[in-house]
């Protein structure tokens, strides 16, 4: 029974992870001086993650995983994955891991200046609790 169990749970994960890919950020807003939320559009997916994190003085590189669900679609969902940040965010400059480039700050999305991305993926956003 044991041995039917692990093979299950094997079986199971392995099927996650053949779904699971990079996603690219497509904004980030400022929480407070030491948490940023990145914001994937992720469609609908069975988990979502922050995979990576590198910090240097003068920027931050975040990554971000999903594991799709099967058969549907990745349009119209973004998830907010909340990144914590060893030191003070402070003028470094974000970064996708997955595209290199930079990612818009979305913190003041009501402003007429806002990146439209920011207004558009902020109303379909949900926030998932990502450490």
């Amino acid at each position: 029974m044991a041995v039917t169990a692990a093979v299950i749970v094997t079986v199971a994960a392995a099927c996650v992870a053949a779904l699971d890919r990079p996603v690219r950020i497509d904004f980030y807003r400022v929480v407070d001086s030491r948490t940023i939320e990145v914001g994937a559009g992720t469609g609908p997916t069975l988990w979502t993650r922050v995979v990576s994190v590198q910090e240097t003085p003068t920027q931050v590189e975040v990554g971000v995983n999903a594991a799709a669900k099967p058969g549907v679609g990745t349009a119209g969902q973004t998830t907010l994955a909340t990144v914590h940040l060893s030191i003070d965010l402070g003028d470094r400059i974000v970064f996708d891991a997955l595209t290199g480039y930079e990612v818009a700050d979305c913190t003041h999305a009501s402003t007429p200046s806002s990146p439209p991305i920011c207004v558009e993926a902020l109303a379909n956003a949900r926030l998932i609790p990502i450490r």
